[in-house]
């Protein structure tokens, strides 16, 4: 079958699906395109990859003839293709980039058919405009669009090259503040700038006002490179970060609506504190062990300072870093940041790789209490928990502290169990866990919990914690911060002293 007539299929099958409204009717549409299993369903399935794939960055996005600055003869003598798939794998692997690239594009869109235009474009858009999501595909091909790339953290617990944090290689480690915003990958492209969340999710950053500024800033950075950072809002009425709960909630609604609605531009200024740095040739397998390529975390981290000293606004920033001798000597920084109501830190090796996985060569630490609140109410649920409850209403025994503990925490048996017998729940103990306590500036306000997370209900318990006993224990738990990390490092020297004394054994 031609490529032309494939593309045709394509579209008559992803229009027929867009036309449809029932959620379970389009994904029994995708089951029958993938049960086909011919030609087709393997051509539709390599449209859905090329689409939702985090791996597949092309850094161009569709262009006019006529808004370019581009002649005729200038798009007749661009590289020719005849499969949009050699094309789209060219300006992957950036055989083309700039000028080509857009000469290309104009080139092979001028000569394609309408179904194939619209194919092209949607995948340098990212989205087949279908009306189902990356969930939906996976759910029917088999996981078929990969998770987005990204480095993750080990907990100390984890860490076995101890040694290398005690006393390292190079004299010093890194240590940075826990950003407490929205993670997002910055893919900066010779021709197109994303911004793209960990579940693959893109702003439309062209058409939210609030994102005016970040952008243009943005597309100073170098190019055909991803950035790695965090979204935080800023209240442009005290310069005052906003608290995650309520900018994720904003920055959600505008990854679902993409209008220009959502974030009053006037109101907030949207910032990003940028980590890390890697070239768009990292997501090309065979380059992930090439040290020219992938290079040093020591490395990556003075290519982006000097990217971000280049842009005079604090929209783009470097995230703060510190550079100590050991592990031990992160501590007080941790405890800074604590009192100061920061999440917490990410203390980083200068030897570090880039990877797709859990890194050994970055550890984050966090405070976590544990105190026990009084049920008052149920807050209404959304998306899967719409029948049920969002966020279990909770209160100090002195009512000095409120806070709403998301219902993530709790199973799908004990979330339908306390929605249909609430009365049995009322006024019960649950024990909570959290990283420290927030107060309002406003003081006829109550105070709250940073990061709250159900751990149990307690049963055998009657008297929730008052604010003061709260408060202690927080304190409490910060002294106990340097005690418990040392006591860890500890545990994890004697566990590898012993596995060495039974291998010489």
């Amino acid at each position: 079958m031609q490529n032309k007539q494939l593309n045709n299929l394509v579209m008559e099958n992803l229009n027929d699906i867009s036309n449809t409204a029932s959620t379970n009717e389009k994904l029994e549409k995708l089951e029958i395109i993938k049960n086909l299993n011919n030609e087709l369903s393997e051509y539709f399935k390599k449209v859905l990859k090329y689409a939702y794939s985090s791996n597949h960055v092309f850094g161009l996005k569709p262009i006019l003839f006529n808004e370019s600055k581009f002649e005729i003869e200038d798009v007749e003598k661009a590289k020719d293709y005849d499969d949009i798939f050699v094309f789209l794998n060219d300006l992957q692997n950036r055989v083309i980039t700039g000028d080509s690239a857009k000469l290309s594009y104009l080139k092979i869109y001028n000569k394609s058919d309408d179904d194939t235009k619209e194919i092209l474009n949607r995948i340098l858009e990212k989205n087949v405009k279908a009306g189902f999501s990356v969930k939906s595909i996976n759910k029917v091909f088999n996981k078929l669009i990969a998770a987005q790339m990204c480095m993750r953290c080990s907990l100390l617990k984890e860490i076995t090259n101890i040694d290398e944090w005690v006393n390292p290689t190079k004299g010093y480690i890194f240590v940075q503040e826990k950003m407490d915003g929205m993670f997002v990958n910055v893919n900066n492209g010779e021709n197109a700038l994303s911004l793209v969340t960990r579940q693959g999710s893109e702003f439309n950053i062209d058409s939210i006002k609030v994102f005016e500024e970040l952008k243009n800033n943005l597309s100073m950075l170098e190019k055909n490179h991803q950035y790695h950072g965090e979204l935080l809002l800023e209240n442009l009425q005290d310069g005052s970060i906003v608290p995650r709960q309520e900018s994720n909630g904003l920055f959600n609604s505008a990854l679902k609506k993409g209008d220009d609605n959502i974030i009053d531009a006037d109101k907030y200024r949207i910032i990003i504190k940028l980590w890390d740095k890697i070239p768009y040739s990292i997501f090309l397998d065979e380059n992930i062990k090439n040290d020219e390529i992938n290079q040093d975390y020591e490395k990556r981290l003075i290519s982006l300072e000097n990217d971000t000293k280049k842009i005079n606004n604090n929209s783009v920033e470097m995230v703060v870093t510190d550079k100590v001798s050991n592990i031990y000597e992160s501590i007080p920084i941790l405890k800074k940041m604590l009192n100061d109501k920061k999440e917490g830190t990410v203390c980083k090796l200068p030897t570090m790789k880039w990877s797709n996985s859990t890194s050994r060569g970055q550890i984050k630490f966090k405070n976590k209490f544990v105190i026990e609140l009084k049920i008052t109410g149920l807050t209404k649920g959304t998306n899967k928990n719409k029948d049920l409850f969002g966020a279990v209403e909770c209160v100090s025994s002195d009512d000095k502290l409120y806070v709403a503990v998301s219902s993530s925490g709790f199973t799908d048996e004990e979330k339908l169990d306390m929605f249909n017998n609430f009365d049995s729940y009322l006024n019960k103990i649950i024990s909570v866990e959290s990283n420290s306590v927030i107060y309002s500036k406003d003081e006829s306000k109550k105070s709250s919990l940073f990061l709250p997370v159900f751990v149990e209900l307690r049963l055998d318990k009657n008297d929730a914690d008052s604010l003061e006993r709260i408060e202690s224990q927080y304190e409490e738990s910060l002294l106990l911060i340097e005690e418990k990390i040392k006591a860890k490092i500890s545990e994890i020297e004697e566990s590898k002293q012993k596995k060495k004394k039974l291998k010489m054994k």
